[in-house]
């Protein structure tokens, strides 16, 4: 997707991250191959392209704390790889995702957006079992899409709240009203606004439509079978002024409102673990 041009290896390790100790030699550079013990295979038989990869270290972290000394995050490795695949963006994503989730990749709780656009272009993930994180970009041009994969060794701890196993004291019980996933009909756009975690747990988006006066009605619609298949049962819906809905969860109870502006649509997702749900002490929601 692009000329041919000639670069010098060592502009290309000063240019794309430190090696150990901050040394730019150590970093590896392999054009048109996989940077030395790229954790991931990638999936066979679709004519990807390997552009290349760069093996380097990840950026270190310094913590301050009142009252003691400036604390460093362990050195780590970071990987990069570069693709081109003959595939259109939403189709390329799909099989990406399905081959990492056959792998043993998650898809990280703490940053999760309730919905998704329909050609997606980014996701993140950790590995239980290896200790890694993967961020992964995709962009279509044409029938071609360009593919960036970043995995980064991670700490156990880090990896486990980063999927919603364990988190510190102040996201301890973040998780625990778990959100669906809403992929967005063709042309919309999702921006997240707000969000909220714990046994009562919200996100506010709003949602940007191709076409003025969006119809709440219809996407509530789209959003139906989606729900149900997450386990979200619809006991109550209704149309007019706004578009509210009421479902029994697994869990608790969750809630959807729609409020149809313009050009775009505000929506919030609630969900409220009931004490039957979790086995213990939790907020509850009645429905009268």
């Amino acid at each position: 997707m692009g000329e041919q041009v000639t670069l010098d290896a060592e502009f290309l390790r000063r240019a794309l991250g430190h090696g150990r100790e901050g040394d730019p030699a150590d970093v590896e550079v392999t054009p048109g191959a996989l940077p030395p013990g790229f954790p991931l295979t990638l999936p066979q038989g679709a004519g990807m392209r390997v552009l290349g990869g760069v093996r380097s270290a990840a950026p270190r972290w310094t913590f301050y704390s009142p009252g003691s000394e400036p604390e460093q995050s362990h050195e780590r490795v970071l990987w990069r790889v570069f693709l081109d695949v003959p595939m259109p963006q939403p189709e390329m994503m799909d099989t990406l995702l399905a081959h990492l989730e056959s792998q043993g990749w998650q898809a990280a709780q703490i940053f999760q957006e309730v919905f998704v656009e329909r050609g997606r272009s980014q996701w993140m993930g950790a590995h239980l079992r290896q200790g890694r994180k993967l961020d992964l970009f995709v962009r279509g041009e044409g029938g071609v899409t360009q593919v960036w994969l970043n995995v980064t060794d991670m700490a156990q701890g880090d990896v486990d709240h980063l999927l919603g196993r364990r988190s510190p004291p102040h996201f301890a019980d973040h998780f625990e009203a778990p959100l669906p996933t809403l992929t967005l009909p063709g042309g919309w756009r999702a921006r997240m606004l707000s969000g909220q975690g714990g046994p009562i747990r919200s996100q506010s988006s709003l949602l940007l439509s191709p076409q003025a006066a969006p119809d709440v009605t219809a996407l509530l619609s789209h959003f139906l079978p989606q729900l149900e298949r997450q386990g979200w049962r619809l006991l109550h819906r209704e149309d007019h002024p706004e578009s509210l809905s009421v479902y029994r969860t697994p869990l608790g109870i969750g809630t959807l409102t729609l409020e149809a502006g313009e050009e775009e649509v505000r929506a919030l997702l609630l969900h409220a673990t009931s004490e039957e749900g979790r086995g213990g002490k939790r907020s509850s929601v009645k429905i009268t």
